[in-house]
This record gives structure tokens, sequence and C-alpha cells, in this order.
């Protein structure tokens, strides 16, 4: 008699078993899993069950690829992969609905009607698919959109963008979807200079979620004391915190430059990028006059350190960071060094800052 409700108990898994693997009348299968790992896993009507390849998923499933991935194919031919440690929820919902709660997938979308397109759903937007190849990964940071063939819309309340091939695109939280290029350059420049295309313009202006990029505090700052040239018998100081340096602009973009920090006082310019690893290379000078001592600190490398440079002179360093909150920071200034630059000034004058992903599809 103590065997009894053993036996009712595994009575009652076989039958959950079988209903989730014949979906019972009414229930047709969305997908079938193609390959997964030991531990990948299902959450469905019946609880929580080990996968194996062949094995449907309908509607409302939620599949737990482990630590391994996870691919399945929708009758339709269109393939997901799942990277390990992703969660995600498939539904019919007037075509195909993809909650991401974390990690990533990649998916093969064949061509489907504007009436029922692909969507996928995570924290930061909401992506919409006819007909692509993309690889999309949401974290706390937000979410990244790489678009190997065809297009995909990427919209959140703030904005919309279409994704075409070979544009990564990037909806940060509580930001709109911004394109980001293969690679990232930034021009540090006065205002009224024209930049070249692709480049980006940074004049010292303060963080914008709308550009993505911008530096901390306000542009104007009080001038160190004793800082400036004297020309016609005048003294003129020099506003230290994020002044233009002029330039016959001879050396084309990167040969002008924007100031920022001193001895003892740094700013910082950041710039919302997804997480992951970048190369980030830093150029300092001036064809002005020379500068320094030039000092820069990008996440946790300081890449310039105290250099000074003559007029004419520019001197770049790179490094590879590691972005894991969703912004790159970039610290400039804030040396001990007791020199100082012919008008007396001890600030770092930036010309260009390139940013390559180094984990690129």
């Amino acid at each position: 008699r103590a065997l009894w409700p053993l036996v009712a108990a595994a009575a009652a898994l076989l039958v959950a078993v079988v209903l989730w693997q014949t979906g019972g009348p009414g229930a047709p299968a969305l997908a079938t899993i193609v390959s997964c790992g030991e531990d990948a896993r299902l959450v469905g009507t019946y609880g929580k069950l080990t996968l194996s390849p062949g094995q449907p998923v309908r509607s409302g499933d939620q599949l737990l690829s482990g630590k391994d991935p996870l691919a399945v194919r929708l009758a339709d031919g269109t393939r997901l992969d799942l990277a390990p440690a992703t969660g995600a929820t498939l539904a019919d919902d007037h075509g195909l609905r993809i909650d991401l709660a974390s990690g990533g997938l990649v998916a093969e979308v064949v061509p489907r009607a504007a009436s029922a397109p692909l969507l996928v759903f995570t924290a930061q937007a909401t992506a919409t698919v006819l007909a692509s190849s993309f690889e999309l990964v949401a974290d706390g940071a937000g979410t990244r959109l790489d678009v190997r063939a065809g297009e995909v819309h990427l919209e959140n309340p703030r904005g919309r963008l279409v994704v075409a091939a070979g544009v990564r695109g990037f909806a940060p939280t509580d930001e709109a979807p911004r394109a980001l290029p293969a690679t990232i350059i930034v021009d540090f420049t006065p205002g009224d200079i024209q930049p070249a295309n692709g480049t980006l313009v940074d004049f010292g202006l303060t963080y914008d979620p709308t550009r993505g990029y911008g530096w901390d505090g306000p542009i104007e700052g009080a001038p160190a004391p004793g800082a400036g040239s004297t020309w016609d018998d005048v003294f003129h100081p020099l506003e230290l915190k994020r002044r233009a340096s002029p330039s016959s602009r001879a050396g084309g973009p990167g040969s002008d430059g924007l100031c920022a920090g001193w001895r003892g006082a740094s700013e910082t310019w950041r710039m919302r990028l997804p997480n992951g690893r970048y190369r980030a290379t830093i150029r300092v000078g001036d064809d002005f006059c020379n500068q320094g001592p030039h000092h820069v600190r990008i996440q946790d490398r300081q890449v310039i350190s105290a250099v000074m440079t003559a007029k004419n002179e520019f001197f770049e360093r790179s490094a590879e960071v590691v972005v894991s909150d969703g912004e790159l920071r970039m610290r400039v200034g804030g040396h001990d060094s007791p020199e100082v630059a012919s008008d007396l000034s001890s600030d770092s004058c930036l010309t260009l800052l390139v940013i390559d992903p180094l984990d690129r599809p």
C-alpha cells in the first residue's frame, strides 16, 4: 500500500510527458528542437521538463538553453539558435512572438507575411522581422542587434530604427535605438568644423541621450591660476575645462583638438555601447603649440600617462577594454606631473578617439 503514492506520482509524470509530447487536442507545435545540451529545459503547462532533439515546442513554452547552445526549427523553416544561458518564450501571436528574458539568439528567418511577422521582445526594445538573418543579444545594458541579411525594425517608446545588413543597432536602457558604425570615430574639434562622413564630432558638450555620448558636467569651468598666454602685452587666461584648441586644420581630421582636465582635476567623457570587448585608440597633441601633460584613462586602463607633445606632434596609444555596464568611460586629466605647456596649462588635448568592437559577428 505504501507504494501507491509513488506509483501515482510516476503515472502523473508519464501522463504529463505524453500530453506535452502529443500536445493534446488543439495544441499544434510551433517548433521542434534540433539540438540542445543535457541541461536544456522547457517550462510549460506541465512543469519543467528536460529537452532532447525532436521534441516539440508549443505556444507559451519557455526554453532555457543551459550551458550549451539550443537550436529550434519552425514549421516554415525558420531556425533559431539560442546562445548558452539564454531564456526565451515562444508564442503564437498573429505571427511568432519571442520574449527574450536574457541572453542571445541567432535567427535565419524565411520570408513571412506582413500580417504575421516574427517579433522579438526584450526589456529595452522590440525587433520586427519579415525576412532576415540576424543576431540579437539582450542584457542589463541594452539590446544589441547585428543584421547579416535583410533588415530588422528596432523600436521602443523613445524611437524607431531600421537596421540594414552590415549595421549594428543598439537600444540602451531608457534611450532610443541608434545605429553604430563598424568602427566608431570621434573627432574632438571646434564645433564649426564639418566632420568627415561617418565621423562623430565632440566639442565639449554635456552628455545627451540623443547623441549617446558627451561629457559629465557643463562645458565652462574656472581657469587654473596663472594659466594663459600673453599677446599684445595683455595676459589672456585659459578656461581649462573643455576649451577647443584653435587649428589650421592642415593635418585633416584629428589635427586640432579639445583640451580637458589638468593637474589634479579630471573630467569624464562617456558613450553608451553594448557590453563587450573593444579596442580603444586615443590620439592627443596639437598643431598650434606644445601641449600636455596628456593623461587619459579608458575604463580601467591608463592609456596615456602624463605625456608632453611638441607643436605639431601627435601621440596615440591603444588598449583593449571591456564594457560591462553599457558605457565606455574616458577620464581625462588628474595627473600630478609638475610639467606645463608654454601657456602654463597642464591639460590634455584630445584629437581623435577610435573604438573598434572586438566581438562583432
